[in-house]
């Protein structure tokens, strides 16, 4: 077995994690990229969705008046804005919508 730098070890595990890359094994050299989700969200409604993540936080920022209203206000705004930059709506791939043909 060969032992590898401590430093190299936590960037692997920090990488794995991150479902950035896969593990890697003893056939190849390097990290192989499986970072790929297929969008299942049109143009039309990741536009929507960013819109109302701006107007959530926007709205979070004004009427919010308890720390948990605010997080959960917050919370509600980073997810509808990073399903709409990402594309992929884990929710709806649950309840069945297929990705989009390019």
């Amino acid at each position: 077995m060969v032992r590898q730098s401590r430093n190299t070890w936590k960037k692997r595990i920090l990488l794995r994690w991150l479902c950035l890359y896969e593990a890697v094994t003893s056939t190849t050299e390097g990290c192989v990229p499986m970072f790929y989700l297929k969008r299942n969200l049109p143009t039309t409604e990741r536009l929507i969705r960013a819109s109302l993540g701006l107007c959530t936080a926007v709205a979070t920022a004004t009427l919010a008046t308890t720390p948990w209203g605010m997080i959960a206000g917050y919370a509600a705004a980073a997810i509808l804005a990073g399903t709409a930059v990402v594309g992929f709506c884990p929710a709806c791939a649950l309840v069945g919508r297929t990705p989009i043909k390019n």
